[in-house]
C-alpha cells in the first residue's frame, strides 16, 4: 500500500474551528487522522490583504518588473494555445501577449523568428525541436564564457596566488563535463562548482564573482528547460500547451513577506506584498533582490503608484496607509529612493482623513489653533483643500500675490522673506520667468546652505579644542570636519542638500565619541540644518505638479502645507507612547518634522520657544472649552500640562485659565 504523506497547516485552536466546507460541508467524509485543517477552503489561512492583492490585474511586479497575470487570464492564455497550428501563428501569439514573457525567456520570439525566416521551419514540433538545440547551444556558450572571464581575472586581476589557482582550476571544471561529448549535466552541479571554487577564495569580492558567474549560466538552463518534454510519458495537453504554460507560469500573480519572522499582526498586514510567481518562489529573500537589482527604484515606484492609483479609485478595499507605510519600511531597509510624495492628491487626502478618523483628537477639526512647538496659525485639512483649489485657480500671478496676502497669518517668516524675495526679483526684473527666478532663489538657498556649514565646522573645532578629548575623539570629529569639507561644501547636488547623508555623518563620527559632551557636539552640528534642508525643498516643485500648474503656484502650495495643524506625540509611538489624549499636541506639518521622533524633552533644549507657544495653545483649547464648542475635553489642559511638566521641567509652569479661576500647575 502507497502511503501519501499531508502537509499539516498551522493553525492555532483548530480544534474549536468549524468543519464547514461550502454548502455541502456535512456531506463531505471526514478522516479522524487528518488534521482538521485539511478540510479548511482553499485560501483560508491567508489575510484580507493577501486576498486583496491576489485580485488585482495587470500590476506590474515590484522587484523584476514584469506584468502579471491573474490565474484565470493565464489560464486564458494556456487554452488559446491549444488551436495554434503553425510555427507563424504561434509567435504571433507571442508577440500579443509580450509584455508577460519574463526576462528569463524574452529570447523566444526572436530565435522563433529565426528558426521560420532563416531554417524553413513548418511544423510546430519542428519549431521546438529546433529551439531546444539552441537552448542547449546557449548553456554551452555561457558555460564557456564564464570559464574564460575566470581565466581573464586570473591573468589580469589583482588577486593572490591561491586565488588565481582556484580560478583557473573551476574554469577548466566548467568546461570539462561537455569538453569531449554532447552531454551536459545539470545547473546545480556548475552552481556547486563554482560556489566551492569562489566562496573559497580571500578576496572581498568573492561573492560577487560568485554571483555574477551563475546569473547568466542558472538564465540559461531555466531557458533550456523550457523545451523539456518526454514523450513516453502521457501528456497533459499538447506539446504547445505545455510549453506555453511554462512560459507564462513565472508571472503568474502571487504575495510574498518583505520581512520574515514578524510577530505584531499590525506590521504583518503591511509585510505582505504583490509578486510574480517567479519572485515569490525565488530564495533569495524580497529586500535581498531589490537590493541587488539596478532597476528596483524603477519598479517600486511604478509599483506603488499602481497601488495607490486603485486605493483611491476604490477598486481595492485595502487601507490607504497600506501603502506609505509599506513603501517607506522598504526605503528604510534598502535606502532606495522611492518618492512617496508623488501619489496623487486623492490618495493624501484618503490618508489623511484615514490617520484623522482613527485618532480620537477633535482639536485638529477647529481653525486658528497655534503650533505648541512655534506659534504660528494652523490651519485644517479643509482649509488647505480650499486653499490649494483658490492658488490653483488664480488667473496670474498679481492674483497668487493677494492670496498670500490675505492668508499671512498662516506663513511662517522665513517663507514670507523667500516670498519677499520672489515678489522684488518679479517686478525689477519683468523679463525673468518664474522658472528664472526660483532658479535663482534655490542658487542663494545652497549658499546660505554652504555658509551654515562653514560656520557649523569653525564652531565645532572651536568647541572640540576647548574639551579634553581622546586621541579617539580627536580622531572622529577630525573626520567630521574633513568629510563636510569634501563632501557637502560647495557641491552641486542634483536636487537639494542630502541632509540623510550629513545625518548618518555625525552619527558615525561625533555620536560615537566617548566624552559625555558628544550630543551637544552633534546638536552643534546639525544647527539650522535641517530647517534650512526643509526651505530648500519648498522651491523644488515635483514634475508631476508642475503638470497642472505654474512654478509659483507650486512653490506657494508646498509653503501652505507646512501650517496644517497635525497630531505630534509627546512621547513617540515607536518609543512606546500611547495615542491618549494627553499624549498629543497640535503642531503645524512643519515642526512636527522637525521634531520627527525626538522626546519632547529633548526637543524642548534647543527650542526653548515652546514655553511660551505651549502656554498660548493651551490657552486657545481652554477658550473652546469654555464657550462649548469642544466637548468632553475638560480634563485635557490639566493632564496634558502634566506630561509636558513632566517631560520638559519647565522653569515656570503652565497657567490653566479654566472655569474663571486661574490655577497653576505644579
Amino acid at each position: 500500500m502507497k502511503i501519501i504523506l499531508l502537509p499539516f497547516i498551522k493553525y492555532h485552536n483548530m480544534q474549536t474551528l468549524p468543519l464547514k466546507h461550502g454548502d455541502n460541508s456535512e456531506k463531505v467524509p471526514r478522516n479522524s487522522t487528518l488534521p482538521e485543517a485539511f478540510y479548511l477552503p482553499p485560501g483560508f489561512g491567508r489575510t484580507k490583504v493577501e486576498n486583496e492583492l491576489l485580485t488585482l490585474q495587470g500590476l506590474h511586479c515590484p522587484v523584476c518588473g514584469v506584468k502579471t497575470l491573474t490565474k484565470e487570464e493565464y489560464n486564458k492564455l494556456v487554452e488559446q494555445s491549444k488551436n495554434i497550428k503553425n510555427p507563424e501563428e504561434y509567435i504571433d501569439f507571442l508577440q500579443k501577449n509580450k509584455e508577460y514573457i519574463p526576462k528569463v525567456y524574452s529570447k523566444i520570439i526572436k530565435h522563433a523568428q529565426v528558426q521560420v525566416n532563416e531554417h524553413n521551419v513548418k511544423t510546430m514540433d519542428e519549431l521546438f525541436t529546433a529551439l531546444s538545440r539552441v537552448s542547449k547551444s546557449r548553456v554551452k556558450t555561457y558555460l564557456r564564457r564564464s570559464a574564460e572571464s575566470f581565466l581573464y581575472m586570473a591573468e589580469h586581476g589583482d588577486f593572490s596566488d591561491s586565488d588565481r589557482q582556484k580560478l583557473q582550476q573551476a574554469a577548466q571544471e566548467l568546461i570539462k563535463p561537455y569538453k569531449n561529448q554532447s552531454i551536459i549535466k545539470k545547473y546545480p552541479y556548475y552552481s556547486e562548482l563554482i560556489n566551492r571554487s569562489t566562496l573559497s577564495m580571500d578576496s572581498p569580492r568573492k561573492r560577487d564573482i560568485s554571483y555574477s558567474s551563475r546569473a547568466n549560466i542558472k538564465e540559461a538552463f531555466l531557458y533550456n528547460m523550457l523545451f523539456a518534454y518526454d514523450n513516453s510519458n502521457t501528456p497533459c495537453g499538447n506539446r504547445t500547451e505545455q510549453i506555453t504554460a511554462k512560459i507564462f507560469q513565472p508571472v503568474l500573480a502571487k504575495t510574498g513577506k518583505i520581512f520574515e519572522n514578524l510577530s505584531n499582526n499590525y506590521y504583518e498586514d503591511v509585510n505582505n506584498i504583490f509578486l510574480c510567481a517567479g519572485c515569490e518562489k525565488s530564495q533569495n529573500s524580497v529586500l535581498g533582490r531589490i537590493r541587488k537589482n539596478p532597476d528596483s527604484v524603477l519598479y517600486l515606484n511604478r509599483y506603488f503608484q499602481e497601488i495607490a492609483d486603485l486605493i483611491a479609485d476604490n477598486a481595492i478595499a485595502l487601507p490607504a496607509s497600506y501603502v506609505v507605510n509599506q513603501a517607506k519600511n522598504i526605503k528604510k531597509m534598502t535606502g532606495c529612493n522611492i518618492d512617496i510624495h508623488a501619489l496623487n492628491t486623492v490618495m493624501k487626502n484618503k490618508i489623511f482623513d484615514e490617520r484623522h478618523n482613527n485618532l480620537d483628537f477633535e482639536i485638529l477639526n477647529f481653525e486658528n489653533v497655534p503650533c505648541a512647538c512655534c506659534g504660528i496659525t494652523t490651519m485644517t485639512h479643509e482649509q488647505k483643500l480650499k486653499l490649494m483649489d483658490e492658488i490653483l485657480s488664480a488667473q496670474d500671478d498679481e492674483e497668487v500675490f493677494k492670496i498670500i496676502e490675505n492668508n499671512k497669518k498662516y506663513l511662517r517668516p522665513e517663507f514670507l522673506e523667500i516670498l519677499d524675495e520672489y515678489e522684488y526679483i518679479y517686478h525689477k526684473f519683468p523679463n525673468f520667468s518664474q522658472k528664472d527666478i526660483i532658479d535663482i532663489l534655490q542658487k542663494k538657498m545652497s549658499m546660505n546652505m554652504d555658509i551654515q556649514l562653514m560656520t557649523i565646522v569653525d564652531v565645532i573645532k572651536y568647541k572640540a579644542g576647548m574639551l579634553n578629548l581622546s586621541e579617539n575623539d580627536k580622531k572622529l570629529v577630525s573626520k567630521f570636519i574633513n568629510k563636510t569639507k569634501t563632501s557637502f561644501i560647495n557641491k552641486e547636488f542634483e536636487k537639494w542638500f542630502p541632509y540623510k547623508d550629513y545625518n548618518i555623518l555625525i552619527d558615525e563620527t561625533l555620536l560615537k565619541m566617548d566624552s559625555e559632551k558628544k550630543y551637544n557636539l552633534a546638536n552643534k552640528a546639525r544647527g539650522d540644518i535641517r530647517n534650512k534642508h526643509i526651505l530648500e525643498t519648498i522651491l523644488y516643485v515635483h514634475p508631476n505638479i508642475l503638470q497642472k500648474m505654474s512654478p509659483l503656484k507650486g512653490m506657494v502650495q508646498n509653503m501652505f502645507k507646512y501650517s496644517v495643524i497635525t497630531a505630534d506625540h509627546v512621547i513617540p509611538r515607536d518609543r512606546r507612547g500611547g495615542n491618549e489624549r494627553s499624549n498629543i499636541a497640535a503642531f503645524c506639518k512643519f515642526c512636527n518634522q522637525k521634531k520627527s521622533d525626538m522626546l519632547l524633552k529633548d526637543f524642548y533644549r534647543f527650542n526653548p520657544e515652546i514655553k511660551l507657544n505651549m502656554q498660548k495653545y493651551i490657552d486657545r483649547v481652554v477658550e473652546l472649552i469654555k464657550t462649548g464648542e469642544l466637548k468632553g475635553y475638560e480634563d485635557y489642559p490639566a493632564k496634558f500640562a502634566n506630561i509636558i511638566r513632566r517631560q520638559t521641567r519647565f522653569e515656570s509652569p503652565i497657567i490653566l485659565r479654566f472655569s474663571g479661576i486661574e490655577k497653576k500647575n505644579k
